[in-house]
């Protein structure tokens, strides 16, 4: 038991966003951070998503000469109780 802490990246490189393969998006890294505490079979911990608050699509695709964007979570915080059984 006792305390832990977590660090991670996620990157996605630039991609193709239409079936021809011309036109591609720049992709994107975040990073998320957590920390928690573990005594016997209970647990906490609290996480933060999009550590840096970067503006970026979770997906981008070209269809009939139209580009759709969709927004990706900004920063996040998130928070949680654990048991084990």
């Amino acid at each position: 038991g006792g305390f832990y802490g977590k660090l991670s990246s996620t990157t996605w490189g630039e991609y193709f966003v239409d079936t021809a393969n011309t036109e591609t998006y720049e992709g994107f890294t975040t990073v998320a951070a957590g920390i928690g505490y573990r005594q016997g079979r209970f647990g906490l911990r609290l996480q933060v998503d999009n550590v840096m608050d970067e503006k970026y699509a979770a997906e981008v695709v070209k269809s009939y000469g139209k580009t759709r964007y969709s927004p990706a979570a900004p920063r996040t915080f998130t928070a949680g109780i654990s048991y084990a059984f």
